[in-house]
C-alpha cells in the first residue's frame, strides 16, 4: 500500500508541475510575442482551447499604449489563433490624447491581424461627448479604424445623428457616417 501511495503522490505532483509549467508557458509566450501586459484571475487549459477570466490586456507601440481591453472571460483557441471574449471593454488612445471606450456582449480579437470585432449592444463613448450605439464594430489594427456596416445612432450633447455604416479613424478623429443619415440639431438658434 505504501507504494501505491506514493505512487499517487508522484502522480498528483507531476500534474501540478506540468500545469504549472503550462502557465508559466502561456505567459512567457503571451508576453514574448505581444510583448505587452496581461493580468488574469484563472485559466484553465484544455486541449482545443485556453480560457481565461477576468483578463486585463494593454497593447502598446513605441511605448506608448495603443488599446486596453478588459473582459470577464477569454477562450484561445489555438488552431485559429482567435480570441473570443465575453463582457467585454476597450479603451483606445488616439495620438492627440483623445479616448474612445468600446463596450460590447461578445468580442473577437485575430493573434495574427490584431483586428477585433465586438458585438451585441456595442457602444462607443468618447472623452469629448460623442456616445455610439450599433450592433457591430470592427477595429483595424493596421489602419487604427473603427467600423461597422450596421445601422448607427450617434449622439451628443448638441447633436442626434442616425445611419447606416460607419468609419471612426482613431488618429485622425475623423468620422464618417455612410448612408441612410438623418441629423437633428439641438439648441440651434436661426
Amino acid at each position: 500500500t505504501m507504494y501505491f501511495f506514493t505512487r499517487r503522490v508522484r502522480i498528483v505532483l507531476l500534474i501540478f508541475v506540468t500545469s504549472s509549467l503550462a502557465l508559466l508557458v502561456l505567459f512567457l509566450f503571451l508576453n514574448y510575442r505581444y510583448m505587452k501586459t496581461v493580468d488574469i484571475g484563472s485559466v484553465k487549459i484544455t486541449d482545443s482551447e485556453i480560457i481565461l477570466e477576468k483578463v486585463r490586456y494593454t497593447e502598446a507601440k513605441d511605448g506608448k499604449i495603443e488599446w486596453r481591453l478588459e473582459a470577464d472571460s477569454a477562450s484561445y483557441l489555438r488552431k485559429e489563433d482567435v480570441t473570443v471574449f465575453k463582457n467585454v471593454r476597450v479603451e483606445f488612445y488616439s495620438k492627440n490624447g483623445r479616448v474612445y471606450t468600446m463596450t460590447g456582449a461578445e468580442g473577437r480579437f485575430d493573434g495574427v491581424s490584431k483586428d477585433m470585432e465586438v458585438f451585441s449592444n456595442v457602444l462607443v463613448v468618447s472623452d469629448d461627448g460623442y456616445s455610439l450605439k450599433t450592433n457591430s464594430l470592427k477595429y483595424n489594427s493596421s489602419e487604427r479604424r473603427i467600423s461597422t456596416k450596421d445601422k448607427i445612432s450617434l449622439t451628443s450633447s448638441n447633436m442626434n445623428i442616425d445611419g447606416v455604416g460607419l468609419i471612426i479613424y482613431i488618429d485622425k478623429g475623423s468620422l464618417t457616417v455612410l448612408d441612410d443619415v438623418r441629423t437633428v440639431l439641438k439648441h440651434v438658434l436661426i
